[in-house]
C-alpha cells in the first residue's frame, strides 16, 4: 500500500513537471511510467525491445489487470512504439480487439524470444474474434498495423529485451 502511494505521489510530480517540458506519458497500473517526447525522441530510460536491428520503445503489461486492459480504450499508439505483454507461463495466449479504436499487429514470442506468430492488421471490427498462436508464447508485442511488415519482421526472428526490462522482471518490480 505504502509503495503504491509513494509511486503515485512521485508519478504525479514527474507528470506535472514533464507536461510542462512537452513529454507524453503512458502509465499502467502496476508499471512504471514511460517517457516519450512529443517530437518522437525517446529517453534513455524507456523500456524497449529489439527485433533484428529495429528497436521499439514499449510500455509493459505484466500483471493481470494491465494485460486485460492492454491498449483497449486508447485512441492511438505512438508511431514506432508498442506494448509488451509478459506472462508468467508460456501458453497459446489469445487476444481480441475489444474496445480498440485502431488496427494493430500482434506478435507472439517464446520465452527464448523467437517470433512464432504474427497477426497483421487486426482491426476493431474483428471483435469478438480471438487471435492466438499455434505454439506457446511468453510474450506478445502489439504494434501499429503494418509495422511488422514495414520492418521486415518474420517468423523465427529474435526479440531482445532491454536491460531495463530484464532487470525489472528479475526483481518482480511489476508483478504483485
Amino acid at each position: 500500500m505504502y509503495r503504491r502511494l509513494l509511486f503515485s505521489f512521485f508519478a504525479g510530480v514527474v507528470l506535472g513537471i514533464s507536461a510542462c517540458l512537452g513529454y507524453v506519458y503512458s502509465i499502467d497500473v502496476g508499471s512504471v511510467a514511460q517517457v516519450v517526447q512529443t517530437d518522437s525522441v525517446v529517453s534513455e530510460d524507456t523500456f524497449s525491445v529489439t527485433i533484428g536491428t529495429t528497436r521499439f520503445p514499449v510500455t509493459l503489461a505484466v500483471d493481470t489487470d494491465a494485460r486485460m486492459r492492454g491498449l483497449s480504450g486508447t485512441e492511438s499508439l505512438p508511431v514506432g512504439t508498442g506494448k509488451l505483454f509478459v506472462f508468467e507461463t508460456a501458453d497459446t495466449h489469445a487476444f481480441w480487439m475489444k474496445d480498440m479504436h485502431y488496427a494493430i499487429d500482434m506478435l507472439w514470442f517464446t520465452a527464448e524470444g523467437r517470433l512464432v506468430h504474427i497477426q497483421p492488421y487486426a482491426t476493431p471490427a474483428s471483435y469478438p474474434q480471438l487471435f492466438a498462436p499455434q505454439e506457446p508464447a511468453l510474450y506478445v508485442l502489439e504494434l501499429n498495423a503494418g509495422e511488422s511488415a514495414r520492418n521486415g519482421l518474420q517468423l523465427g526472428d529474435r526479440m531482445q529485451l532491454s536491460e531495463s526490462i530484464t532487470n525489472c522482471l528479475a526483481e518482480d518490480c511489476y508483478i504483485e
